[in-house]
């Protein structure tokens, strides 16, 4: 720590002064007062009483000063000394409390007050001789006794300016804003800090924890998980959240034991989407889509997704996102997950195919394919409607089975004339929407039996 440059200047100054400050020192009486020298009367202090607090507990409130006193040195040159040898009247911008206070040798203590002061504090043994001078130390600062220290003595200083230890101009002591500043303790015991996980893990582990904080050092705190959770902070017994670390400085509501216990957030599902858009399925026939939602964020708590259907005629779902397709039409499967949703558009295709029930050789017949609900154009997964039928028909001559020609399919996409043979791996009709094909049979030869003939002709609808 650095020391306070202007005390090693007046202490060379002293050089030149010697004759002044022996015959004025201030001095113990009765192990229980000191008097001040000629510079301590002039600022109207006869005497000051010094008093001993033998239990401090834990933490001592220094906010019932009330005026000047003898600035306890922190020369290095006054280690050693008696009590009677370590005040001196340097200005007034040093003020010392003047009580000391029993306390545990080797033990860490911590100074808590308004960030416009600093503290240092003299250490004696029990013979209250000087064993450390101290060190100028910010609020929040903590300080560790020599093994031997058996009493101490706290020490303010007021500067402005620069902040940095031991810098800054002085200025003189104000006693009354130190009595009035929200914060000026000794700490000479950690207060107790009890973390309740509140159904949230740290480090793997359910189990709640302490931690300790000497006066109002930082502290960093920890940040516990839990699965469905997001963590908001830690809940002090005020009421107050803290997040990230408790910070070095005087809170009121925590300068005490204190429990802290984790606040959760739920984590809902602010989206959800699904694997298709849209489907097109096929009418009656028992088809079905299982249907794949997505939840974001994954580790939302509550992945519940209720299902609903537009139109349950056409197309029902059930609680696992399973659509059955009914008559033909459309619906808008829903899904939703806490405030998200999204939907798939279906289509249940339908279809009706027209042949002729009986057909004439040289006769063009019209086949017609009625297409609905097939989604639209462009869309992937479109439903082909395919009619087909054998290329060649072999039929007889009625009452006379021997005589047997042989005819073959024509087709034509508009039954004027241009008609072409079936050809093989072809279709009457392969269309994803309403057509108008024409079909007849032709004799390969001349027939030149007259009379009536018979044969089979098989058409077939397939769906793909």
């Amino acid at each position: 720590m650095i020391k306070k440059i202007v005390q090693i200047i007046a202490a060379a100054a002293l050089v030149l002064l010697m004759p002044v400050q022996a015959a004025a020192a201030a001095y113990w009486s009765g192990s229980s007062v000191y008097y001040p020298d000629k510079q301590g009367v002039s600022w109207g202090i006869t005497s000051d009483k010094i008093t001993k607090i033998t239990s401090p507990g834990r933490v001592y409130s220094v906010s019932d000063i009330d005026r000047y006193s003898a600035y306890m040195t922190n020369e290095e040159e006054r280690v050693g000394n008696s009590i009677e040898d370590s005040f001196y009247w340097y200005n007034q911008s040093r003020l010392a409390y003047v009580k000391l206070f029993k306390v545990n040798a080797g033990s860490e203590i911590s100074f808590v007050f308004s960030k416009e002061f600093y503290v240092y504090c003299a250490e004696f043994d029990r013979t209250f001789h000087m064993l450390e001078d101290g060190d100028w130390m910010a609020t929040g600062d903590k300080r560790r006794l020599s093994s031997k220290t058996a009493w101490i003595m706290v020490v303010f200083r007021q500067v402005n300016g620069d902040t940095s230890l031991g810098g800054g101009v002085d200025t003189k002591v104000d006693a009354v804003s130190i009595k009035n500043s929200e914060a000026a303790y000794v700490v000479f015991e950690p207060f107790k800090y009890n973390f309740k996980l509140n159904g949230g893990k740290q480090n793997g582990s359910a189990t709640d924890y302490t931690k300790q904080r000497l006066g109002v050092n930082s502290i960093l705190l920890d940040t516990p998980s839990r699965p469905g959770y997001k963590f908001a902070g830690w809940k002090a017994d005020s009421g107050k959240i803290y997040r990230n670390y408790l910070p070095a400085e005087y809170d009121k509501g925590i300068f005490k034991d204190t429990t802290f216990t984790a606040q959760w957030t739920e984590i809902t599902a602010a989206d959800i989407s699904l694997d298709k858009e849209y489907a097109i399925m096929e009418q009656n026939c028992g088809d079905t889509l299982k249907l794949t939602a997505k939840i974001s964020p994954s580790d939302a708590l509550d992945k519940r997704i209720t299902w609903t259907s537009s139109n349950p005629e056409t197309a029902s779902v059930d609680a696992d996102g399973l659509v059955t397709a009914g008559v033909t039409g459309e619906a808008v499967i829903t899904a939703v997950a806490g405030n998200a949703k999204t939907e798939c558009h279906i289509y249940v295709m339908g279809f009706e195919v027209s042949v002729p029930a009986s057909c004439e050789i040289n006769k063009k017949y019209p086949i017609k394919v009625n297409v609905y609900n097939n989604g639209m154009d462009g869309m992937a997964g479109r439903k082909r409607v395919i009619v087909d039928t054998e290329q060649n028909v072999s039929v007889t001559r009625v009452g006379d089975e021997a005589v047997r020609y042989n005819v073959s399919a024509e087709v034509s996409k508009t039954g004027n004339g241009n008609f072409l043979k079936l050809a093989e791996g072809s279709y009457l009709a392969d269309t994803t929407d309403s057509a108008t094909i024409y079909y007849r049979l032709v004799p390969d030869d001349d027939i030149n039996r007259p009379g009536d003939y018979k044969g089979n002709v098989n058409f077939s609808v397939l769906i793909d």
